[in-house]
């Protein structure tokens, strides 16, 4: 199982556009969603490759950007999490692309 790394780009991208003071509350909906979604997928594939420490990181983004019970945080917060979020998935793009 693996996280194709323009699927890693995009999100990183969504996660830079975030961090910016856009008008839009559905875009965040949308971030939070999508950010969510690949931040656990990427806690599954760190823990089945034994990597608990990447695995920890990724499933407390996941809980960070979880749709359905938001988290609270001042918008400087959000966007020092999404900025450190958006590098932390580019860094780790080739261990989510590789096959196991």
């Amino acid at each position: 199982m693996t996280i194709p790394p323009p699927l890693s780009f995009a999100v990183a991208i969504m996660l830079l556009i975030g961090a910016l003071p856009i008008p839009w509350y559905d875009y965040y909906t949308l971030l939070r969603i999508v950010g969510c979604s690949v931040f656990a997928f990427a806690a599954f594939i760190a823990f089945r490759r034994r990597r608990l420490a990447l695995a920890i990181v990724f499933a407390l983004l996941a809980i960070a950007f979880n749709p359905f019970i938001k988290v609270h945080f001042p918008t400087e917060v959000w966007n020092t999490v999404d900025i450190v979020a958006a590098i932390l998935l580019l860094l780790s793009a080739k261990f989510l692309a590789r096959k196991s």
